[in-house]
């Protein structure tokens, strides 16, 4: 994958060949339409998401969430269900990083043939949903897999809450 295979959006933030609108940003983290970012108590998490890409990932400025690192990036990887550390990159970083010739490389084992046409039609409010999941030890090629376009807000809730609670739990 080449870097201008990727998308900057209006909004400036960029994801993998899909955009993100302002709006979706502030429903994304409760601010305004669905609350999908607030636990069942209503308390926000300690992060803001700032942009996520086709794959289910999800990128987010840590508040205090993922320890003392704050005003950092974190990105939330659908092929281990973790937060990782974006190696103390701030927000400005994480724009010249991802229309720079790294971010190809970070995707490199996301990537499939022909994932450009595929992924085309999808706007900044859906992802791929991925069967086997990424993370799991069946999912060694992608372009084997089965994906398919679901609403962000179900790729959000599978991939960072409901998987990685089932896996903590045993229930899965």
């Amino acid at each position: 994958m080449r870097p201008e295979e990727f998308s900057l959006t209006m909004d400036g933030f960029a994801s993998l060949a899909q955009g993100i609108r302002g709006f979706d940003v502030l429903c994304r983290n409760g601010i305004v339409g669905a609350p999908f970012r607030q636990t069942a108590d209503g308390r926000r998490h300690g992060f803001l998401l700032v942009a996520d890409d086709v794959v289910g990932g999800f990128y987010a400025l840590n508040g205090g969430a993922f320890g003392p690192e704050t005003g950092k990036i974190f990105y939330f990887a659908p092929d281990t269900l973790r937060w990782e550390s974006m190696n103390n990159m701030d927000y400005s970083e994480l724009l010249v990083w991802a229309l720079g010739d790294k971010l190809s490389r970070f995707y490199a084992s996301l990537g499939w043939d022909g994932w450009e046409s595929e992924v085309s039609f999808m706007g900044g409010d859906s992802a791929l949903s991925v069967y086997p999941f990424l993370w799991s030890k069946e999912a060694k090629d992608i372009a084997r897999s089965s994906r398919k376009a679901c609403p962000i807000e179900e790729v959000y809730e599978l991939n960072v809450v409901d998987l990685p609670a089932q896996l903590r739990t045993g229930r899965l």
